[in-house]
């Protein structure tokens, strides 16, 4: 993994042109007391040809609501040297080279353990809160937030690309900013405005409130009038067009505000959106931290009246939603009274993603998702609707497939419930389809018709998609080593990162350990050992490490990110079956460590346990 300088890529994926910031200066954090001198900020910036990516954290609005600045982020005000337009093809061969730049071995990237929290019964204790405070008349629309937590795995750049391909909108950010605290990541597919400053100095905004799944071959006009002339979409979408003209009314002129169209619907990826543009001709002296100070956070994402809702998410939401349902926006020098034109959007569909140590591409990662409520909502339906937007991150391609490979002693496996329970927990973690009863009797039907050969090696392939291919071939016997006692393991020059989720799970994305365990055989080894960039021992290629040091039996954690072997369970669950021992225990074993160890023995499920030398 190369190491990347920063950059902020503003991406248009529908117009197909895009603006690259690259150079990185320094960063200003601004906080709300400090608004009243953005446009100054900005100027002394503009004045040496630096460019702007400026990043509004849904909690700088607190003020808004009340809220005292303890409460409150900063905006950040991101500074670059260097800004390149590009359009078309230039932005997909920009990205591809940032991604082959920052991962040279082109790992698969995706999403792993995906989890929506709060669950049902949580998030139904705090709809029904919020629905007895729309019944006393607090509100009468509220936007209710929830959180997809995942990891990731390969580079956040060729995941960005892949959401960017199944999900292009107009107002997509993708950004590393290793010094912004929580989110260095930032993998913005937003297809809402918030506000674009033209160069005229108009205001234009566009609202969304209304939302359908969409589906291929699904009748999209049909859908698109259903949901225009849906009564609580309608509703919503005029309660947010009316709050947004109200903000406006501070900045406008005497009948500066005009709504050119109602319930405009278009599609985004697996979804339809409702919204309604709304323009507003500023008055004379009207400046950037008017407009911020006016409108921000987007009524869109709060409720209605803006400030009473905001008080209730404070109190009711899991956490902080931070750059969620803020702003990222690139404002540059214009001619116009304001003296700057540009575009914010609101970050909804935004995962920002943190590193998992410096060696390593994995990330721990959140989207916020949410709904608007009212007052005739139901929490199933508005739940449903939180599934609906995140199913995107569901149909990511993988990139590879999950495979076991079992002992077949004539048509049996006797470790087949250990073999299945690990291809169905591995499907649910990286969004494979999988029928359960439907593997188990493939699964058995194919090994029945095996049941003439003594001992074969079975191979089950299972595609994303829930179909399984099954194989059996002939089981060699590399263990033999006639001219020495115990097979011989050698140690692979290669650290492996300290985090990598995929190696969490068999997969066909494995060429590198073959190839590197190829070359051992070649040389005379059974396997080859692997350790992490932290000096912890992990795994073989092909094998679960089992080390006698000091009087006792240890195994690597499965905190390292290795396989969770199906012998490795085996001899854990029966060590004194295995290894004539009481108790196995799991640590962190270094290279010292192994290579003073009493007896190595390394496992899998073709072979059972299989006591080694150290080269």
């Amino acid at each position: 993994m190369n190491t990347l300088p920063a950059f902020v890529l503003f991406d248009d994926a529908v117009a197909r042109q895009a603006t690259l910031l690259e150079g990185f200066v320094r960063t200003d954090a601004v906080m709300p007391a400090q608004l009243a001198d953005l446009d100054s900020l900005l100027k002394r910036g503009w004045d040496q040809q630096w460019h702007p990516a400026i990043f509004l954290p849904y909690e700088f609005g607190s003020s808004h609501a009340g809220a005292s600045d303890s409460g409150a982020e900063p905006m950040r005000i991101h500074w670059f040297s260097q800004a390149t337009t590009l359009a078309d093809g230039q932005i997909d061969h920009r990205i591809g080279q940032q991604a082959n730049s920052h991962d040279p071995q082109q790992q698969p990237a995706g999403l792993c353990n995906l989890q929506l929290r709060p669950e049902f019964d949580r998030y139904q204790e705090r709809f029904n809160q919020l629905r007895e405070a729309i019944a006393r008349g607090d509100f009468y629309q509220i936007n209710y937030t929830a959180r997809q937590c995942f990891e990731t795995y390969g580079s956040p750049i060729a995941l960005y690309r892949e959401l960017r391909a199944k999900q292009p909108v107009p107002y997509g950010v993708l950004a590393w900013l290793p010094h912004q605290p929580d989110s260095a990541w930032t993998l913005c597919l937003s297809p809402e405005l918030f506000l674009r400053i033209d160069h005229a100095g108009v205001i234009h905004a566009e609202p969304m409130k209304g939302t359908l799944p969409y589906q291929e071959g699904d009748d999209a006009n049909r859908l698109a009038e259903q949901l225009r002339n849906d009564s609580k979409n309608r509703a919503e979408n005029l309660m947010i067009v009316d709050l947004l003209r109200n903000d406006l009314s501070i900045l406008a002129q005497p009948k500066g505000i005009r709504v050119p169209e109602l319930f405009k619907v278009t599609r985004f990826g697996q979804v339809l959106q409702m919204t309604t543009p709304i323009e507003c001709h500023t008055r004379p002296q009207t400046t950037i931290a008017d407009v911020i100070a006016a409108l921000f956070p987007c009524g869109s994402i709060t409720g209605a009246p803006k400030k009473m809702s905001m008080q209730f998410i404070a109190k009711s939401e899991i956490a902080p939603r931070h750059l969620y349902t803020g702003s990222i926006g690139y404002l540059r020098p214009g001619d116009n009274a304001m003296g700057a034109q540009g575009c914010f959007n609101v970050a909804i569909r935004t995962l920002s993603l943190q590193p998992v140590g410096s060696q390593s591409l994995a990330c721990t990662g959140v989207m916020g998702v949410g709904s608007g409520i009212v007052y005739d909502s139901t929490a199933q339906s508005e739940y449903e609707e939180i599934h609906w937007k995140s199913r995107f991150l569901h149909g990511i391609a993988a990139g590879f497939a999950l495979f076991e490979t079992m002992l077949l002693e004539h048509g049996r496996c006797s470790l087949l419930a250990r073999h299945i329970e690990r291809l169905q927990t591995s499907a649910l973690a990286l969004n494979f389809t999988l029928d359960s009863d439907a593997l188990k009797q493939q699964l058995q039907q194919f090994m029945n018709g095996q049941a003439s050969h003594t001992r074969l090696r079975m191979r089950a392939v299972l595609a994303q998609d829930g179909t399984c291919d099954c194989q059996a071939f002939p089981l060699d016997d590399p263990t033999a080593c006639p001219d020495q006692n115990l097979p011989v393991v050698n140690i692979a020059q290669r650290r492996l990162p300290v985090s990598d989720p995929l190696r969490r799970f068999k997969t066909t994305w494995r060429a590198h350990y073959d190839e590197e365990l190829k070359q051992a055989i070649q040389s005379g080894y059974f396997d080859v050992l692997y350790f992490n960039h932290d000096g912890h021992l992990l795994e073989g290629a092909r094998t679960s490490v089992f080390v006698h040091y000091r009087g006792q039996w240890l195994t690597p954690k499965l905190t390292l990110d290795i396989l969770p072997g199906v012998m490795r369970a085996q001899v854990l669950s029966s060590p004194e079956r295995y290894l004539h021992a009481s108790h196995v225990a799991v640590a962190h074993i270094t290279q010292v460590m192994l290579e003073n160890a009493d007896a190595i023995v390394l496992t899998n499920a073709l072979r059972g346990c299989v006591p080694v030398r150290l080269k």
